[in-house]
C-alpha cells in the first residue's frame, strides 16, 4: 500500500540545541574536525497520531535523527565545496596552531579536510490530538523530563 504524503510528515520546534566542535591535530600533521549536534524537540505536527505509544516515538526520534545527519553531512560537503568557514574552523588552528596555519594552504585544506558530523535528537514534548465525539479534538500535552 502507497503512503498518502500527506500523512508523511512531522513538524518540530526545537526546545534546546547543544553544538560541539572539536578540531582534531592527526599524527600525521593534517587537522579534522568532529560536530556533534543534540537537539530536544517538541513536536508540533504529526499526523499519524500514535505518539502516546511509546515505541512509535522511539521509531519517530530515529527517523528525524537519521534524516537530520543525512542533511547535516550535505550541508558540510556543500559548505567545503564552496570553501565557506562557517564554523571557524581555520580561525580555531590559526589562534591555537599558527605554526602550522602560517604554512599551509587553508583554502586547499579545508576542502580536503575530514569534518564528522553527530546528530542526537530526543522528543521531549509531543502533543497528543484525540478524535472525539461530534469530531471536535482534544488536545493534551505529554512530558517525558529530558534527564540531567
Amino acid at each position: 500500500m502507497k503512503k498518502n504524503p500527506i500523512e508523511n510528515y512531522v513538524t518540530v520546534d526545537v526546545e534546546e540545541k547543544k553544538r560541539d566542535l572539536k578540531i582534531i591535530k592527526e599524527f600525521n600533521g593534517e587537522y579534522s574536525a568532529n560536530i556533534d549536534l543534540t537537539l530536544m524537540l517538541n513536536v508540533v505536527e504529526y499526523p499519524k497520531d500514535t505518539l502516546y505509544i511509546e515505541e512509535h516515538t522511539e521509531r519517530l526520534n530515529e527517523a528525524i535523527k537519521n534524516k537530520l545527519q543525512v542533511e547535516c553531512e550535505e550541508v558540510i560537503r556543500l559548505i567545503q565545496e564552496a570553501n565557506c568557514d562557517y564554523f571557524g574552523i581555520g580561525k580555531h588552528i590559526m589562534a591555537y596552531h599558527y605554526e602550522d596555519w602560517k604554512q599551509m594552504d587553508w583554502e586547499e585544506k579545508y576542502q580536503q579536510m575530514t569534518i564528522n558530523t553527530s546528530v542526537e535528537t530526543e522528543i521531549i514534548y509531543h502533543g497528543i490530538v484525540t478524535k472525539v465525539a461530534n469530531n471536535l479534538v482534544c488536545h493534551d500535552i505529554n512530558y517525558s523530563p529530558h534527564p540531567k
